[in-house]
């Protein structure tokens, strides 16, 4: 530091001493105030550049050249800065004490050194439990509800309750119109009968599939009717004009659900215990006569008048031996005869009717037995006799 005064340092120097002097802290202040040191904020002091480069001053004032990252002269400087950060985004600066006196004795502020700021610890990551999902969709899996058993009976109850409503408003519609109500699909109502049904879960809109109940266009077909509703137990409830039962398949047509309807409700003990002897086939043929009196008359108590079947037309559709498959509800499906072979009435053993198509208020079946006589049903009765009927008188005559 240069002190002035009186007889000291500026009165032992010769002018020239003291020019070049002055010239020295010219200099000096000149660069000084280069260097941006002189009325610059603290903040300030922190050289700017690349921050990918590190700045070092030197007691001269001189700036050294930036050092490439990963060089010896890099790696040789690493002991002395330890703290520094390994990324090239933290690189810090700090004023050496040695900077703080320059500074000082240059007249400028008193920068305090300045640490290295460590880097802000990462934050642990948190991690959320993954939630199950299905292989189809991305969705939460779902653990299936277990059905009650109780319930899912009354719900199949329910259905047959429904069906077999439908199945009686047809009927009804069959005795006034001698045919079917057309519809496609569930009709709301059947003349005056109300059928605003639906399945107990009504999900779904697919038919044989979800849980909906379901009819087949008779439209085309008014002698015909069908609906269904699938079963919790398995299967499905079917009512169509050949009778009622619970079948294995979806129908897919109005014949194709009477013949699943007519073989769910065939005696399948029966069938397999046939009649092995003569009498007992007789027995069998007697018996088959009966129950064709009383299909006749539920038959006569609902439409007034007896099933028809000739050879050419009649309730029957038409049959050689005027002898009815089925008697629309009365009988899903007519008994035939134990041996049932050949063809021709009288001779062989079929069953065989007479034709009734223009006289309703009759109606006559016989079977032939094995010890030669023939057993015949008519209105309310039957007869045992030597010879097959001819005429409805006949029919109802022992002999």
């Amino acid at each position: 530091m240069v002190v002035f005064k009186q007889g000291g340092i500026i009165g032992s120097l010769g002018p020239k001493k003291i020019g070049l002097v002055l010239m020295l802290i010219a200099a000096a202040v000149i660069f000084v105030a280069a260097a941006g040191l002189i009325g610059r904020p603290a903040s300030e002091l922190k050289p700017a550049g690349n921050p990918e480069t590190e700045v070092s001053r030197g007691n001269t004032g001189t700036i050294a050249p930036a050092v490439e990252e990963g060089s010896p002269a890099d790696q040789a400087s690493e002991p002395e800065n330890e703290a520094a950060t390994s990324t090239e985004e933290t690189a810090t600066t700090s004023v050496t004490a040695e900077e703080q006196k320059e500074t000082a004795a240059s007249g400028g502020a008193v920068v305090p050194e300045q640490k290295p700021v460590a880097p802000a610890p990462a934050k642990p990551a948190v991690v959320t439990p993954s939630k199950t999902t299905s292989a189809v969709s991305n969705t939460p899996a779902k653990t299936a509800t277990p059905v009650d058993p109780k319930l899912a009976s009354a719900r199949d109850e329910q259905r047959g309750t429904d069906m077999r409503r439908i199945s009686a408003a047809q009927r009804f519609w069959y005795t006034d119109h001698e045919k079917y109500y057309p519809a496609r699909g569930i009709p709301l109502a059947i003349g005056s009968m109300s059928l605003k049904v639906a399945d107990p879960i009504n999900a779904g809109s697919v038919c044989g599939r979800d849980y909906v109940y379901c009819g087949l266009d008779n439209t085309a077909n008014i002698a015909k009717f069908c609906y269904y509703a699938k079963l919790e137990a398995g299967g499905y409830y079917a009512v169509s004009d050949s009778g009622n039962a619970t079948i294995s398949f979806a129908p897919i047509s109005l014949d194709n659900c009477a013949d699943l309807v007519v073989a769910a409700n065939k005696p399948k003990v029966v069938e397999e215990i046939l009649p092995s002897t003569p009498k007992e086939r007789d027995i069998a043929r007697k018996a088959a006569m009966a129950q064709l009196i009383v299909a006749q008359n539920a038959w006569f108590n609902l439409k007034g008048k007896y099933f028809t079947c000739g050879p050419n037309g009649g309730d029957c559709g038409g049959n050689s031996r005027s002898y009815p498959a089925a008697m629309g509800f009365a009988m899903t499906k007519t008994p035939v005869d134990p041996t049932n072979t050949g063809t021709v009435c009288g001779r062989d053993y079929v069953y065989c009717g007479l034709d009734n198509t223009a006289n309703t208020a009759k109606f006559c079946y016989y079977a032939k037995l094995e010890t030669g006589r023939y057993y015949t049903a008519v209105n309310g009765s039957n007869f045992e006799r030597d010879s097959a009927p001819a005429t409805f008188a006949e029919c109802a005559q022992a002999k």
